[in-house]
């Protein structure tokens, strides 16, 4: 009995140290890989929360350029096809400026912001 309690259970000291040290080490690894899971985790949460908000502001800006091309279409729609929205766009994407006289509205092109097309 003396030899059982005195060496503990028949393990010598080195032999507990070492299972003890096998047991932090074990411990700590799981911790870590438990800490590592967890900011995986929150890093999909934070993108998904990301996507979201840039998916609405992504239909947001979709739903103001579709405004903008029905009150685009609704004015070319009341002027023959002319309108200084048009005009204007023109302006922007031609080579040459004079091939937009045809969208000018019936009034004066200064009215409609753009520099008058001149040659």
């Amino acid at each position: 009995m003396t030899w059982l309690l005195g060496s503990f259970l028949g393990l010598s000291r080195w032999m507990w140290l070492g299972i003890a040290a096998a047991a932090l080490t074990a411990g700590f690894l799981w911790l870590q890989a438990r800490e590592e899971a967890d900011d995986k985790a929150n890093q999909e949460i934070g993108a998904t929360i990301q996507r979201e908000s840039d998916l609405r502001e992504t239909i947001k800006r979709t739903e103001q350029g579709n405004e903008a091309r029905r009150t685009i279409e609704q004015d070319i729609d009341r002027n023959d096809g002319r309108s200084c929205a048009v005009y204007n766009q023109c302006l922007r994407t031609a080579r040459t400026s004079s091939n937009c006289r045809r969208f000018l509205p019936e009034q004066p092109a200064d009215q409609c912001g753009a520099t008058p097309v001149t040659e």
